[in-house]
């Protein structure tokens, strides 16, 4: 549950489209912007998940020895996840909530069950969302990426068309 009380001050960022050298393609970063004076960086881990047969697909989860929750990771769907937390969020974000479904857990069912864009954009719009941040969400079949303002109480997602939420 590190990731719900510290939500994780980070970079990310999606170009695709005419902003990359080969059109139809995407480009996704996410960089973890936290203290190199704490513990995490002595026990990196990438953890490479198989599920059987029905309960999903393949998926890679960068983290730490014990971190089961995901936030960075791809998919064998060429599904990406980032995510920034919000430290000052303005009125826009509404409230937050300690009840609902961890946002780590939430991007780690989207890299193990959905196939498309659009199958992570319902996950995150139905679920019961708990802290504010910034999601990012990328399909390399599709080449696109969204951006989406997250808490307990808005689901907002921008592309390139609607740089702000709404």
């Amino acid at each position: 549950m590190i990731g719900e009380l510290t939500k994780g001050d980070c970079s990310m960022f999606g170009a695709w489209g005419k902003s990359v050298p080969v059109e139809g393609s995407l480009l996704q970063l996410r960089a973890l912007d936290w203290s190199v004076d704490g513990p995490f960086k002595d026990f990196p881990q990438v953890t490479v998940y198989h599920p059987t047969e029905g309960n999903g697909h393949a998926f890679a989860n960068f983290g730490w020895t014990g971190w089961i929750g995901s936030i960075t990771g791809m998919s064998s769907k060429n599904m990406a996840i980032s995510e920034i937390g919000v430290t000052f969020p303005d009125e826009t974000f509404g409230k937050e909530s300690r009840f609902g479904v961890p946002f780590t857990y939430l991007l780690r069912d989207i890299l193990q069950f959905d196939n498309t864009i659009d199958d992570s954009i319902n996950r995150i719009a139905n679920s019961q969302r708990t802290c504010d941040l910034i999601l990012g969400v990328g399909d390399g079949k599709m080449g696109e990426f969204r951006g989406i303002q997250y808490s307990a109480s808005v689901a907002n997602f921008m592309d390139d068309v609607n740089m702000k939420p709404r």
